[in-house]
C-alpha cells in the first residue's frame, strides 16, 4: 500500500488485519512497525515476540532466523511490515525475508510505504511476485465527512451553515487527505467563527498530492494554535519510538512526573484529572489516536492505549 503521509496507509491496513474474515484465512497474524530504522535483527526480534507473544535474548542473527523459520514452516501467516523506507539496502531485505519463504502457501506478506521505490526493491527480492495499491485520496464528499465530524464536534453543523460553505472550499485544496482533514477539522473547532475560518481558507495549504510537505504545513499550523502547555506535552512524546503506544494512566503520570500539568486553583480537581484533559483536547485534534487495548479487557480508561500518528512523529 503506496501513498503519501496522512493518506490512510495504516488505516486501510489497520482494517484488513482485524477483519475476523481475513484472519480466519490465516493461522498467525503479526503487526511489525519498521520505520526508517531498517534494523533487520531487531526486526526478526519484533517478529518473534508477535509469534510467541515472549521476547527473546538471543543475539546470533542465524539463530534469530532459525526461530522464525521453524516457527513458521507449518503456518499459513499474514505479516504486515508498516512504514517502510529502505529502498536501498537490498542485501538487508534479502536476509529479512529468507525465513519468511518457508511459510505455508497462502501466506501473505502486507507493507505499508510513502515511496514507491520501496515498491520496487520488494518486488526485485520476492521475484516480482507483488500487487501495489496506491492510495490517491478520499472523494470530496468522503473528506468533507471526515472534516465536518471534527470541525462541529459536539455541535449541530446545521447551526453553522456559512461556516459549512467554507469548510467545503477547505477541504478541496486538502487533495483527498484524511489526516489533513482531521487536523483542518480539530483546528477550526477552536473558534466556530467565519472570520476565523476565512483565515485559515487564505493559509496556503494546498499541493499536499506532490509531497509529504503540504501535510506538514498543515501539522504545523495545528500544532503552532495548541497552548504552550499542550506544545510542550506533545514535544515530550518525542522522546519514545514511533510505535509505542502508551496506556493512557501512563502518559499521564509521565507529564506528570515531568512538571508538565499546570495545577488548577480548583483543589478538587487532581492533576491526573488535568492531564485526562490534556490527553483529551490532543486526542481530539488528532495529535494522538487512542484505542481500547482489547488484551487487557479493561474499560474506563485504564486500559485505554494511545499514540502518535508516524506523520505527527515526523513532526517532532
Amino acid at each position: 500500500i503506496v501513498g503519501i503521509g496522512g493518506m490512510g496507509k495504516t488505516t486501510l491496513a489497520q482494517a484488513i488485519y482485524n477483519d475476523q474474515r481475513v484472519k480466519q484465512c490465516f493461522d498467525q497474524a503479526m503487526w511489525i512497525c519498521v520505520s526508517n530504522d531498517f534494523d533487520v535483527p531487531a526486526l526478526m526480534k519484533k517478529v518473534i515476540q508477535e509469534i510467541t507473544r515472549e521476547g527473546t535474548n538471543v543475539t546470533n542473527f542465524n539463530t534469530l532466523q532459525e526461530i522464525v523459520r521453524e516457527n513458521l514452516k507449518s503456518k499459513k501467516f499474514l505479516l504486515v511490515f508498516d512504514d517502510v523506507w529502505n529502498d536501498e539496502r537490498r542485501p538487508d531485505w534479502e536476509k529479512l525475508v529468507a525465513p519468511l519463504k518457508f511459510g505455508q502457501k497462502g501466506s501473505k506478506n502486507l507493507l505499508t510505504t510513502r515511496m514507491e521505490s520501496v515498491v520496487d526493491i520488494v518486488e526485485r527480492v520476492l521475484g516480482g511476485r507483488t500487487k501495489s495499491l496506491r492510495l490517491e485520496g478520499l472523494h470530496d464528499k468522503d473528506l468533507l465527512a471526515i472534516f465536518n465530524r471534527h470541525a462541529f464536534f459536539e455541535v449541530n453543523p446545521d447551526d453553522y451553515f456559512n461556516l459549512q460553505e467554507i469548510g467545503k472550499k477547505i477541504t478541496r485544496k486538502l487533495s483527498g487527505c484524511p489526516l489533513a482533514a482531521k487536523i483542518m477539522g480539530g483546528l477550526l473547532n477552536n473558534s466556530l467563527d467565519s472570520i476565523y475560518w476565512n483565515r485559515m481558507l487564505r493559509e496556503n495549504i494546498s499541493n499536499i498530492e506532490h509531497n509529504s510537505e503540504g501535510i506538514m504545513k498543515i501539522l504545523r499550523l495545528s500544532y503552532h494554535h495548541l497552548a504552550p502547555h499542550l506544545q510542550a506535552c506533545f514535544r515530550y512524546c518525542g522522546m519514545f519510538r514511533e510505535d509505542y503506544w502508551f496506556r493512557k494512566d501512563e502518559l499521564i503520570n509521565f507529564w506528570m512526573g515531568s512538571g508538565l500539568i499546570q495545577l488548577s486553583a480548583n483543589e478538587n480537581q487532581r492533576p491526573e484529572d488535568i492531564g485526562e484533559f490534556y490527553l483529551g483536547i490532543l486526542t481530539k485534534k488528532s495529535f494522538f489516536e487512542l484505542q481500547l487495548n482489547k488484551s487487557t479487557n479493561l474499560y474506563e480508561g485504564y486500559g485505554e492505549c494511545t499514540n502518535e500518528h508516524y506523520v505527527m512523529h515526523d513532526l517532532l
